[in-house]
């Protein structure tokens, strides 16, 4: 179940949200740093990604898939999913930790999403402000090896600032995807 996840949370993953350096966050334009987080997209540097987004968003993350910790009586999943053993070692770790974790897993269980990954290809064609909620959406074109397939589609990056600098924040997607994975969980289909 939990590879099957893997390539239709690509774009997702991909799109959701390693730190640029912190004078090219400040000064930088919202494309400049989405072209540092692709990049370490590209690359499979969870640990930077986890640094580049919004705390905010890697709380939300942690908290999305908290509820599958509540219900994952044999650990199973928490240890492949999360490297932790239990919901009390869950509730523990940093959210930034289980964001990394979660990342590599993904891609360690499917080959194919570690390829799609490294040859994917990011363009941005601007971005938009979102005045009322703080949001500014980087669009981007995005070009996706999979298996030989050129997937070519028009994506968004949602950033906010935190402390001066752009960070990523999560899309729809994850939450869906989280969803997902607790209602297999609940079917005890693991």
């Amino acid at each position: 179940m939990l590879k099957s996840l893997a390539l239709p949370a690509l774009l997702a993953l991909i799109a959701v949200g390693g730190a640029a350096p912190a004078a090219a966050q400040q000064a930088g334009t919202p494309e400049q740093f989405a072209l540092e987080y692709m990049a370490a997209t590209r690359a499979s540097d969870w640990r930077r990604v986890a640094d580049m987004m919004h705390p905010d968003a890697l709380a939300e993350f942690k908290e999305m898939f908290g509820t599958i910790a509540a219900i994952d009586t044999t650990g199973e999943v928490l240890s492949n999913l999360f490297g932790v053993a239990d919901s009390a070692a869950y509730a523990a770790t940093s959210p930034d930790s289980i964001y990394v974790s979660f990342m590599k897993t993904m891609v360690n269980l499917s080959p194919e999403l570690g390829e799609a990954l490294s040859g994917s290809e990011a363009k941005p064609i601007g971005h938009v402000e979102e005045k009322e909620t703080g949001l500014t959406h980087v669009l981007f074109r995005m070009r996706v090896q999979v298996q030989g397939v050129t997937i070519s589609q028009v994506d968004v990056i949602p950033l906010k600032r935190h402390d001066g600098r752009w960070r990523a924040v999560l899309t729809g997607e994850m939450e869906g995807m989280a969803q997902a994975l607790k209602q297999q969980l609940g079917r005890g289909v693991m």
